[in-house]
C-alpha cells in the first residue's frame, strides 16, 4: 500500500467546517445558559404564587370578641354573653393557635381548627369590662376592617401555624404579619 498523502495547509472546507463547530458550540452554551435562566425564572414564580397562597390563607382567619348567643365553655355550654371567636373562613386547617387572654393573665392554645369554622371561648367577667378598652380603641381606629358580623365585635390578638407550617400573629388592632419562625409547644 502506498501512503496517504498529508497536506499541511488547511482547507476552505477545513475553515468551514471548524467555525460551524465553533458556533454550535456557542449555540449550546447560549441555550443551556437561557435554559438555566428560565428555570430559575420559573421557580421564582412559582414561590411567588405559593407565598400568595398562604398570605391569602392567613388573611382569612380572624379573631375578635363578639356577643354570641351561644358559646361552649368549660362547663358546657353558656348562653348569650361576649365570647372569643377564632374564625378560620380559609380553605385550609390552621394549627397550634394561641390565644393570649391578658385580662385573666392566661393563654387559651387550640391544637387544629378546620376549615370554615370556629372556635368560641366564653369570656370572664373581667375579660367584657376590659371590652371598654377596646371600644375606645375602635372609635380612634375606624379604618381597621373587621368582619362583618355586627356592631359590638372587637378585633383580638392570637397566633396560630398555618398549612404550610408558617406562623402569623393578628394584633389587636386587626394587622396581620408573618410570625418568627419558632415552634410553640402543642397545647
Amino acid at each position: 500500500m502506498a501512503p496517504l498523502p498529508v497536506e499541511f495547509e488547511p482547507l476552505v472546507t477545513d475553515w468551514i467546517t471548524a467555525a460551524a463547530t465553533a458556533f454550535a458550540a456557542l449555540g449550546t452554551i447560549a441555550t443551556f445558559v437561557t435554559g438555566l435562566i428560565l428555570l430559575k425564572k420559573e421557580a421564582s414564580r412559582d414561590s411567588e404564587r405559593l407565598d400568595a397562597e398562604r398570605r391569602k390563607q392567613a388573611r382569612r382567619v380572624h379573631g375578635y370578641a363578639a356577643w354570641q348567643e351561644e358559646a361552649r365553655g368549660p362547663q358546657g355550654w353558656v348562653r348569650a354573653g361576649y365570647a372569643y371567636v377564632i374564625a378560620n373562613n380559609s380553605d385550609e386547617p390552621i394549627y397550634r393557635i394561641r390565644l393570649p387572654r391578658e385580662f385573666v393573665n392566661t393563654t387559651t392554645r387550640y391544637r387544629m381548627l378546620e376549615a370554615g369554622t370556629r372556635q368560641i371561648q366564653p369570656m370572664t367577667e373581667e375579660e367584657v369590662n376590659g371590652l371598654d378598652l377596646a371600644d375606645n380603641w375602635r372609635a380612634a381606629n375606624p379604618e381597621v376592617e373587621l368582619p362583618p358580623i355586627g356592631a359590638n365585635v372587637f378585633p383580638i390578638a392570637f397566633a396560630f401555624v398555618d398549612a404550610g407550617n408558617v406562623r402569623w400573629e393578628r394584633g389587636n388592632d386587626g394587622s396581620l404579619r408573618e410570625g418568627p419562625v419558632r415552634l410553640m409547644p402543642n397545647p
